[in-house]
């Protein structure tokens, strides 16, 4: 059994190095899958290797061994397919369009594993827009793992490899077929740059990426490490960009850099854009406390417009998408009550917009306004900790106030 000093030394250098969070009560694990490097490189046993571990005894060499012994690199082609119909049916045709002028596409497969991700990728693109082998097209693939980027860069694949993933049609038009294995042909070799790269380092590439595949790999980080690696890779996209994350994984609860999107049942990641919120009040000293508030709290995540009374309140709704109206109850033209209403007469759409009423007279609004799914309700005189807090519950934000 591995010694409970080197097995939290262990723990730790895994983490600091590779990201994954094994936590307490792992060792059988780490034993297992480590015994045969411990004797391969001259060790008693794995206790023998995490010491040398311990006294920064081992080589450059020997730790990257553990690392990539330690990493999952199961992978297969076309691997869910639905993020693959994603790519055929919604990325590539939006950003087509989007970026004909420049003919540039770029696309990162980040922890490529043995390449089947990347090479999937780059067989999506040839059957469904072939024009686009004469654009500026860049797949990058990275792995932490030198030697199964090594194995990808190969192309060879056995059988099983290739059959348990790609319809026959597609293989024999993109493989070739040599001794038992298929070698993927040079048309598809020639779109793929393999580098190797730790998700736990800065990210050193300078471009940015019309659309990142981070799969199947942050599940194994800590909630911290995950907030890291997501907010890195979200300075490497643009507003259109797309993030295609594992089925298990999720930015929701991690980072406010991202906002949820679907199609073709599919979840997709997009650049989180500023939230408009319309503060609706005829007291210019309580509407811009509010505004102070919240601009100080989700500084560059919302733009927050204002209005002086009930009928400016109603204009600016139809003139603009808001996510959240804060609003009074007794005001000129219309009270807070009577603007809702007319909203709701004038487009059933507006049931669904979230609504704060701040107000001394919170229980003549509830008398009097109609049922409302999303609204909460906060007595004057309030407090910072209220306005947050409500916010954050209506907008579903992740920076919950405690």
């Amino acid at each position: 059994m591995i010694r409970e000093d080197l097995y939290l030394h262990a723990i730790e250098f895994l983490k600091q190095e590779s990201g994954i969070d094994l936590g307490p009560g792992r060792e059988q694990f780490l034993e297992t899958r480590l015994q045969d490097l411990a004797k391969k490189n001259d060790f008693l046993d794995v206790n023998s290797l995490f010491e040398a571990l311990k006294d920064n005894r081992l080589p450059n060499r020997i730790k990257d061994d553990i690392i990539n012994s330690l990493t999952t690199n199961e992978s297969y082609f076309f691997r869910d397919k639905k993020p693959f119909a994603l790519l055929e049916k919604e990325c590539l045709p939006k950003l087509i369009e989007r970026n004909r002028a420049s003919k540039t596409l770029k696309i990162w497969s980040a922890a490529a594993s043995n390449g089947q991700e990347a090479y999937s990728i780059a067989i999506t693109i040839l059957e469904s827009f072939p024009e686009l082998e004469s654009w500026n097209l860049e797949i990058l693939a990275t792995d932490i793992d030198q030697s199964v980027l090594d194995y990808a860069s190969n192309g060879v694949y056995s059988s099983f490899e290739v059959n348990r993933g790609v319809e026959e049609k597609v293989r024999d038009k993109y493989f070739t077929q040599e001794s038992g294995s298929w070698r993927v042909k040079d048309r598809i070799k020639k779109m793929i740059k393999f580098t190797k790269y730790n998700l736990m380092d800065p990210i050193p590439f300078n471009q940015t990426f019309d659309i990142i595949f981070l799969r199947n790999v942050i599940i194994y980080f800590d909630k911290e490490t995950k907030k890291r690696v997501l907010e890195r890779f979200s300075q490497k996209m643009h507003q259109d960009s797309y993030l295609l994350l594992g089925g298990a994984e999720s930015t929701q609860w991690i980072t406010d850099a991202f906002q949820r999107e679907m199609a073709q049942e599919t979840t997709f990641y997009r650049l989180a854009r500023p939230q408009n919120i319309l503060i609706v009040d005829d007291e210019p000293e309580i509407a811009g406390l509010i505004k102070e508030i919240l601009e100080t709290t989700y500084a560059g995540a919302i733009n927050i417009d204002m209005a002086y009374d009930g009928q400016e309140g109603f204009d600016k709704c139809l003139k603009k998408d808001y996510s959240l109206v804060i609003t009074d109850q007794f005001m000129p033209k219309l009270t807070g009550t009577e603007m809702i209403r007319k909203l709701f007469e004038k487009n059933g759409d507006f049931k669904a917009l979230n609504f704060l009423v701040v107000s001394g007279y919170v229980e003549d609004f509830k008398t009097n306004s109609p049922e409302i799914d999303h609204i909460y309700f906060i007595e004057k005189p309030f407090t910072e900790e209220r306005i947050v807090r409500n916010v954050n519950l209506l907008l579903n934000k992740n920076k919950l106030c405690a």
